[in-house]
């Protein structure tokens, strides 16, 4: 049976949370027996596989957006909206968007980017969500049907996020530490302004992220972290008490259980995501959206109460023991792409020429694919040129022996020969034939003849033209 070919679709492999929920799809898909491909713009195809061992990016192959064009899948799947137009260039059994956000709202209101959103989402096609709520929102918001609505939550890497030893929290002993996770350069996370947040407390902090501005911390900041390989954040996240998320957005919200599973705990905005294992004030603090008064006043509770956090510590880490890990995932993630909806992309077409997607880009890309398919069809019609070519070539060949042949003395001699060989051959058969009945007639009579019985002597000799001598004649009486 054929192997099924899977096409992920990534606008680039960098550092971020989303692309590593990815990433592991991609490597349990791969380890149960699919081709798994990342499909990437050409300009990005040289970049390393991040998150993953070196055992599973092994099983991925990352491929070009126009070589993907060339091949067909069982399904393809984007992962961000701006990539839903690809799913449109690509032949599958299957199309689907992996949703980890509500992207919709990473624009402005009555923005052409508004518009070119609303549009590609209302495509007819299967949705697949990591979190609860966003399975939800989009029965509630968007147009597939519900057997085109999967939710699977992420799972956990408990072999690399595990319980790490920490300083013990006593009164009077050294101060609570907090950690800032994430890049400056994203408004949803509003990471600099919890930075100024924590310096205006005196609170002490570090921070750690893809990319960090040095300029923007104070000297309440005892360490900075940037582009820390993945297999070192635990030790990074360990090294402080208390994670501080200030996001509002979110999908399934991964840093909170992350640090929990460490041994720290958090305090967060009540982000949509948070619910799927936050509790306030057992295992974190959670305050109202947008507050910076609210998310202040409990970090200062948090600072000025040791005991609370080691509690909270506690119970954040009883969270995370029970959270699945990717293992114990792989079966429903499985089960989801084997239960994709079959649809034709006719839809997404449809809708991908409202867009602007449709502008000179596409077509410049058209007119580069219709280029390729003329050389291809060049390219063949020589090769069946050749083909023809050493045909007549191989015919000549054969020719030529038969006449080396021909010419033959040997096989002159044999034409000269065979009339009269053939003649004699004629005439002698009823000889032959005669002496070969005598034979068989002689063979049967010394088969079945008495033992005291002379052999007689064949018809047609001189032997059997003898009288028999007369003492035979005697005893025969």
């Amino acid at each position: 049976m054929a192997v099924k070919r899977i096409g992920i679709a990534l606008p680039v492999l960098g550092i971020s949370g989303g692309i590593n929920i990815v990433l592991n799809w991609g490597a349990i898909l791969a380890r149960a027996g699919y081709r798994v491909e990342l499909i990437l713009p050409a300009s990005a195809t040289d970049a390393e596989i991040p998150f993953l061992p070196e055992r599973d990016c092994r099983l991925l192959h990352v491929v070009a957006l126009p070589e993907a064009r060339r091949r067909r899948y069982h399904a393809a799947v984007a992962t961000w909206w701006a990539t839903i137009p690809w799913l449109a260039d690509l032949e599958a059994d299957h199309y689907a968007w992996f949703m980890q956000a509500v992207e919709g709202q990473f624009f402005g209101p009555h923005t052409p980017e508004q518009a070119d959103f609303a549009e590609l989402v209302s495509a007819r096609m299967n949705v697949i969500t990591t979190a609860h709520w966003l399975q939800r929102h989009v029965e509630r918001h968007l147009s597939p049907e519900p057997r085109q609505t999967f939710c699977v939550v992420s799972g956990l890497d408990k072999e690399l996020w595990r319980p790490m030893s920490r300083e013990p929290l006593r009164p009077g002993g050294r101060p609570v530490r907090f950690l800032v996770e994430g890049p400056p350069t994203d408004p949803r996370k509003n990471v600099v302004q919890t930075v100024r947040m924590l310096e205006g407390l005196g609170l002490t902090y570090s921070w750690v992220g893809a990319i960090v501005d040095p300029d923007a911390v104070g000297p309440r900041c005892r360490r900075i972290e940037a582009k820390v390989p993945y297999r070192w954040m635990p030790s990074v996240y360990a090294d402080s008490d208390v994670l501080v998320k200030a996001s509002n957005s979110e999908g399934m919200f991964g840093p909170p259980l992350e640090m929990f599973a460490t041994g720290g705990t958090s305090v967060s905005w009540d982000v949509q995501g948070a619910e799927e294992y936050m509790a306030d004030r057992h295992n974190c603090r959670l305050t109202p959206m947008n507050s910076w008064p609210k998310l202040a006043e409990a970090a200062l509770e948090l600072a000025e109460n040791p005991g609370l956090v080691r509690s909270l510590q506690e119970r954040a880490l009883a969270t995370a023991e029970a959270w699945p890990t990717w293992e114990d995932q792989a079966d429903q993630i499985l089960h989801t792409i084997e239960s994709l909806a079959p649809c034709d992309r006719s839809s997404l077409v449809r809708r991908v020429a409202r867009t602007t997607f449709r502008g000179d880009a596409a077509l410049d890309e058209a007119r580069r694919r219709m280029a390729w398919l003329e050389s291809e069809v060049a390219r063949r019609d020589a090769q069946i040129a050749g083909l023809w070519a050493e045909a007549d070539a191989r015919g000549r060949a054969i020719e030529a022996l038969q006449a080396r042949l021909e010419a033959n003395p040997l096989r002159r001699a044999a034409r000269l020969v065979r009339r009269p060989a053939r003649a004699l051959l004629d005439a002698a058969r009823p000889w032959i034939g005669r002496r070969a009945l005598a034979s068989y007639r002689d063979q049967i009579a010394r088969a079945f003849r008495p033992k005291d019985q002379p052999l007689p002597a064949p018809e047609g000799t001189v032997a059997a033209a003898l009288p028999a001598p007369a003492g035979e004649d005697r005893l025969a009486a």
